[in-house]
């Protein structure tokens, strides 16, 4: 572990961090509260840089890296600052960030963005890989912060002049045009608005907005792109915010909102979600008050009463003021529903069908029920009992004499020698 001294202070040299035309970045420890910070080691630094540092170095800023400590040594340059391992790319590559998310993302760059400006300075190089994310944690509760960092190209109102300063992706117009002979042109500090505006973009789509395979056709697009069009397609966009991309992407800097109007816009923004918050919370407690919830078991109780006692209700001993009451708490049912109950519910809720008000008798009890067909009024006595039947008993003479008649036949003999014989039932043989 190589150990290094900046102005009498030790530090521990982690790992490397990245490297630069300008230098390489490391991660370091300082023993003395155990922080990690990153050290910037520069092989050289102009003079305007140097005046950074020193003002720098002074303030101690909310949404800006801020500079710890720095050493200037004949060949190398230690710049000791505050660590953010994590950028707003990082996390743009991975998903799309949520709306309230974002404008809270938007107001961290917004307070940084003010804080250089209020300096007189212009950043020059925003972009999402110049966003670092701190988090800050206080006990169990965790809390992001965004800030700017990379003060390489950042200069002074007065002196920019210098086209083609910064990433091509987010750059402003009037960076872009020049003159062939002096190469210089004029510029303030909306071109960070720009910039910043690229970003937001970038913020709720996840590709940058002047895109290109090549940067002649990264340029052409931020000099000829139709911006409104196609910020109007982001269906998904809210229109305050789409507004707002509108304002910060003017190609004339002119017409170009300043950094205190987005501050402000962003702030009313956050004021008109907490009042509809808050109005729907009131309008819950006031639903929910002991006397509203009276009202809620008063009408419960007129929903299981029938609706002929309510139609009658002297004949029924039902007092008239409880009638009234009854009423009055069906017509406020829908707004109880509507704040009181989950969201999955529609805001007017209709009675079930299972719960009808006049509750009928059910088809399977009828009022006048009917003998049915198996069982007739009047019973008719059974075709094999005819009405005139003599008993089996009585033809039995007559019977035994056709089978005498019959047998006699048979045997050669004549009627009038038969044996007279005594009739019998039909069911004895002949003697």
């Amino acid at each position: 572990m190589n150990q290094i001294f900046i102005n009498g202070k030790s530090y521990f040299i982690k790992e490397e961090l990245g490297q630069g035309s300008f230098g390489k970045v490391y991660k370091a420890q300082d023993p003395s509260n155990n922080h990690a910070v990153a050290i910037k080691v520069q092989q050289q630094i102009s003079q305007h840089e140097l005046d950074l540092l020193h003002k720098f170095k002074e303030l101690k800023f909310k949404n800006l890296v801020n500079i710890l400590d720095f050493q200037i040594c004949p060949n190398q340059i230690f710049i000791v600052m505050e660590l953010g391992l994590i950028s707003l790319q990082d996390k743009i590559q991975k998903s799309k960030i949520p709306f309230q998310e974002a404008r809270y993302v938007m107001q961290q760059i917004c307070n940084g963005l003010q804080e250089l400006h209020s300096l007189g300075l212009a950043h020059r190089d925003l972009k999402p890989e110049n966003i670092l994310i701190f988090t800050l944690q206080d006990q169990a509760q965790t809390q992001e912060i965004y800030k700017i960092c990379d003060f390489g190209t950042t200069k002074d109102f007065q002196n920019m002049k210098t086209p083609y300063i910064g990433t091509p992706y987010y750059l402003a117009p009037e960076q872009l045009v020049s003159n062939p002979f002096n190469q210089k042109v004029n510029y303030n500090q909306s071109v960070d608005i720009w910039a910043f505006g690229a970003v937001v973009y970038e913020l709720f789509t996840n590709i940058p907005l002047f895109n290109g395979k090549t940067v002649q056709e990264i340029y052409l697009k931020i000099m000829e792109l139709p911006i409104e069009e196609e910020i109007k397609k982001l269906q998904h966009l809210e229109t305050k915010y789409q507004n707002l991309l509108i304002n910060m992407l003017q190609r004339n800097p002119q017409k170009r909102i300043t950094i205190q109007d987005i501050k402000k816009e962003l702030s009313q923004i956050q004021n008109q979600n907490l009042v509809t918050k808050q109005g729907q919370q009131a309008t819950i407690q006031k639903v929910c008050q002991p006397g509203n919830i009276q009202m809620q078991q008063t009408f419960q109780r007129g929903r299981q009463m029938n609706a002929e006692d309510l139609r009658n209700p002297q004949q029924n001993n039902i007092n008239p003021t409880i009638k009234q009451q009854l009423l009055i708490a069906g017509k406020n049912q829908n707004e109880f529903q509507r704040v009181a109950q989950p969201a999955f519910q529609p805001a007017n809720q209709q009675k079930p069908i299972f719960q009808p008000t006049t509750l009928q008798k059910p088809i399977f009890q009828p009022i006048n029920l009917q003998k049915p067909n198996f069982q007739p009024a009047t019973l008719q006595k059974p075709m094999f009992q005819p009405k005139n039947q003599i008993p089996i008993y009585q033809h039995a003479p007559q019977m035994q004499n056709e089978f005498l008649q019959d047998n006699n036949q048979q045997r050669g003999r004549s009627q009038h020698k038969t044996h007279q014989q005594k009739p019998r039932p039909m069911f004895l043989s002949p003697q």
